[in-house]
Formats: structure tokens, C-alpha cells, sequence
């Protein structure tokens, strides 16, 4: 899901969104990324504030709205995604990858992250079918489970409270029951992995 927003939305569809970040003065990577955890995903923007800079942070909002609620998953670009995954899976195989594996086991011993990092399992990827992609997104992307958070020196708390709302309006709580996390247990003795 990291990777496939940024392949399109409603308003961003396929390089759009690249243009629009070039038109406004930012970059790829440097002033819109993502990166996931083992229980969340990050979409960060960085805007510059300067003049038409509640013009761009609205827009900003509105990428971020539709990274989280209306991401296109069309099947091509899903598995075009698919393969770029898998060569960052691959660019990390490794003595460094091997020792953070090791390290995540012995942290999360006894849950299912201690044998599942966040860019998963190559089969399990592989034969993902779009639809259940699909469902995964709809299933956890929910307003319920997301922060936004805006730091900067607006001149005012309101103007960027104003812009959220207004751009998250149309976004009602899913109906779905939460989704309850167990944090892993705490072990009473010292472990070590060498």
C-alpha cells in the first residue's frame, strides 16, 4: 500500500502528482516519502511556508486525504509495484539484513512480527491477489487509526486546523469494529542474539 499511493489518485492520477510536486519547487523522496513500521506506515510532505503557502499546504492536505482514503490499486500499476518491492527486499539482502533479523526475532520472540518484517515475505507478496490488497486498505485505512500532523510557524493554531478540516470533511469513521493491538510480551530475563 506504501508504494501504490503514490501511483495514483482521483486527483493525482499516474505521474500527476510528480508534476505538481515540481511545480510547486519540491522533489520525490526529499519533500514527499513514506516508510513502514511493523504497526504503521508514515506519509510525510514537507512544504515550504512562504507565499501561496496555505494555497499548497491545502493541496498537500488533499494528497494526504487521498493517499489515505481514494489511492487508485489499479491492477497494472499493482504489479509494476510488486516488482519494485521486491528489488528493495533485494538490495537489502545482506550481513546487515541477517543481524537486523536475528535482532526483530529476539524483540518480537513469540508474535508473528519476530518471523514477518515490515516489507514481508516475497511469496506472500507474489501471490497476493489485488482484491485482498485492496481489502487490507480498506480494512486499516480508516480515520479512526490516523494522526495528521502539521509543525510549522503558521502565524496562527487555527490555519492549519481550518485546512484539515476542510480538507477531511467528507471523511466519516469507518463502521468496522477497531482493531485491537497486542504489544509483544515482556520477557523477565535478559536475551541476546550473536
Amino acid at each position: 500500500i506504501e508504494h501504490m499511493v503514490f501511483r495514483g489518485t482521483p486527483s493525482f492520477p499516474a505521474n500527476d502528482l510528480k508534476r505538481f510536486l515540481e511545480r510547486c519547487g519540491l522533489s520525490w523522496g526529499a519533500d514527499l516519502n513514506a516508510e513502514t513500521g511493523m504497526e504503521h506506515t508514515t506519509y510525510s510532505l514537507d512544504i515550504p511556508l512562504k507565499k501561496n503557502s496555505t494555497e499548497l499546504l491545502a493541496t498537500g492536505l488533499r494528497v494526504l486525504k487521498e493517499f489515505a482514503f481514494d489511492a487508485l490499486l489499479r491492477s497494472e500499476d499493482i504489479q509494476k509495484e510488486k516488482g519494485v518491492v521486491e528489488e528493495e527486499w533485494r538490495g537489502r539482502l545482506g550481513v546487515e539484513q541477517r543481524v537486523e533479523d536475528k535482532f526483530w526475532a529476539e524483540v518480537f520472540a513469540g508474535t508473528l512480527h519476530s518471523q514477518r518484517l515490515p516489507i514481508g515475505k516475497m511469496e506472500t507478496l507474489r501471490r497476493c491477489p489485488d482484491e485482498r490488497l485492496r481489502a487490507f486498505y480498506k480494512r486499516w485505512y480508516r480515520p479512526q487509526q490516523m494522526t495528521i500532523l502539521c509543525i510549522g510557524d503558521f502565524g496562527s493554531n487555527t490555519v492549519a486546523k481550518t485546512l484539515i478540516e476542510k480538507a477531511f470533511a467528507d471523511v466519516k469513521p469507518s463502521k468496522d469494529s477497531e482493531q485491537q493491538w497486542t504489544p509483544p510480551p515482556l520477557s523477565a530475563h535478559a536475551r541476546a542474539a550473536v
